[in-house]
This record gives structure tokens, sequence and C-alpha cells, in this order.
């Protein structure tokens, strides 16, 4: 009877876990997002309104191009108009130089993200500098979890 009863259980466990772990696989979601010519020092970028129950964002990334001293103060992303969201911070790093556009410097936001979109909201990264930036895209990718 204990042998039968630790089967189900590590039955159940087991598939329990594999669901979760193939959740990223069976419902993939990604969005990319490219804007240029923020107004000011402040760019939002909104992604398209999440269409399942519930999308769980776990990974945030940007390229960002400012004028050679400009750098950017805060990237987060959160849900747009909503009343109190969940806020998770990106942090930036510099690549220097650009190459190819005289006075310019490239900035990458790159991190794991934990946050959860329900039905009907709409993701938006904010992006915080001194000056409109060059140009900025933005990737954001997860699963749905219907």
């Amino acid at each position: 009877m204990r042998v039968a009863l630790v089967i189900a259980l590590l039955l159940a466990t087991s598939s329990f876990a594999g669901a979760d772990t193939l959740d990223a696989i069976k419902h993939p979601y990604q969005q990319t997002v490219q804007q240029s010519g923020c107004a000011g020092g402040y760019c939002i970028l909104l992604f398209p309104v999440i269409t399942a129950t519930r999308t769980l964002v776990s990974h945030t990334s940007c390229f960002i191009a400012l004028s050679t001293g400009d750098v950017p103060s805060q990237v987060l992303i959160e849900a747009y108009g909503v009343l109190n969201p969940t806020i998770n911070n990106v942090p930036v790093t510099s690549m220097g130089a650009n190459a190819f556009v005289s006075g310019s410097t490239n900035f990458v936001a790159n991190a794991e993200t934990y946050i959860f979109f329900e039905k009907n909201t709409q993701p938006a990264i904010y992006i915080a500098t001194n000056q409109p930036p060059a140009a900025v895209i933005c990737n954001i990718s997860g699963y749905y979890l219907d």
C-alpha cells in the first residue's frame, strides 16, 4: 500500500512539474517595439494588449542610443494605465560609443523580470534620459498561463 501511494505521489508531482517546465515551450510570448524621437527625455514604449488570461514576462531587454554624454537614469517595465502596478526596474549597461553614428553612445538594459500581466492590460517600458534617444528597441518575452 505504501509503495502504491509513493508511486502515485511521484507521478502526480512529476506531471505537475513537467507542466510548469513546458509552459514556456508550449505557450511562448515575445514582442518587440522600436521607437525614435521620444518627447523630451522620456520614452514610453507600449506593447500590444495582452489577450491571454494571464501572461508572465520573464525577460526584458532594450537597446538605447543616446547623444554622447547622456545616460539613461531609469528603465522600468509595468502595466500601462493600471493603478498601483507591479514595477520592475531593469539595470542599464553602457556599450560605449556608437561605431556607426558619430556623437552617439549605446546602452543596453537587460534583465530577467518576473511580472504578470492580466488579460486586457498593456505592457509598457519607460525610459528616462536627459535628451530624447536617437533610437530605442525593446523586447519582452515569457509565456502565456491560460
